[in-house]
């Protein structure tokens, strides 16, 4: 009994394929099982489940709010916006589904609907920090570098083990000239994950810019040894600058 309990439970997509063999007609299971599939990169299998979730409780919320990642990372934009909007249609309130769909708008250019709706996202709950991160974004890109900084501010002390918020942050102080600050910044993000690339890509960027190629061209071999790729020309322009 124990033994063919274990198979079951051996991992958590045989789980909810066990749970939806004994309760098919049930939505939970689908959208719970299409977001493991999703963490592991099968995004045809996490939409068909999606789908199903839909197909059979089409007020299931979550799935809403789920399922457009992967249309967007399939370029299917439209349709990414029309979950969005049937999650906040189901629940005004939803404060993810604002938050996601005003990253679809930034991404498209549409910075004051974005706006919009990281105000509304921060307006129902005043302690999410993600949202004070994609306004400052949206404010950066819309040249509004003051209420930006604000919003960068803010997200970090609602927030303050952030890496995503110290890294944009770090990139907003570059782009103005502010490099100490900005290395301050990719520092911390550094001394609370080591393991992103990311990180040491900005950095390396930074000393760059400040004409510090050898501390420079360090944050690029561990940026790279973390698995990113950096662009040919780049890595070309800095060895060059190196050997002089």
């Amino acid at each position: 009994m124990t033994y063919k309990r274990n198979s079951i439970w051996r991992d958590e997509i045989t789980l909810w394929s066990d749970v939806i063999n004994k309760s098919p007609d049930k939505a939970r299971p689908y959208h719970n099982r299409a977001f493991l599939y999703q963490g592991k990169g099968d995004l045809d299998s996490a939409l068909s489940d999606y789908n199903k979730a839909i197909e059979i409780d089409p007020g299931f919320i979550f799935a809403y709010n789920n399922r457009p990642s992967i249309c967007q990372r399939q370029g299917r934009f439209k349709e990414a916006l029309a979950d969005y909007n049937k999650a906040i249609q189901i629940e005004p309130r939803y404060v993810l589904a604002y938050n996601n769909r005003a990253f679809i708008y930034r991404k498209q250019g549409e910075l004051e609907k974005a706006i919009l709706d990281y105000n509304n996202a921060i307006k129902i709950n005043p302690n999410f920090a993600l949202a004070y991160h994609g306004r400052a974004r949206a404010f950066q890109e819309q040249g509004n570098l003051k209420q930006a900084l604000a919003d960068y501010n803010k997200a970090l002390e609602l927030d303050p083990w952030s890496v995503l918020c110290y890294n944009s942050r770090g990139s907003f102080y570059r782009d103005l000239g502010e490099f100490d600050l900005a290395l301050a910044d990719f520092d911390k993000a550094a001394e609370i994950k080591p393991d992103l690339a990311k990180t040491y890509y900005n950095r390396n960027f930074t000393y760059f810019l400040m004409h510090d190629y050898n501390k420079a061209q360090q944050d690029l071999f561990k940026a790279q040894e973390l698995g990113l790729e950096v662009p040919r020309g780049f890595i070309e322009e800095l060895k060059k600058a190196v050997s002089q």
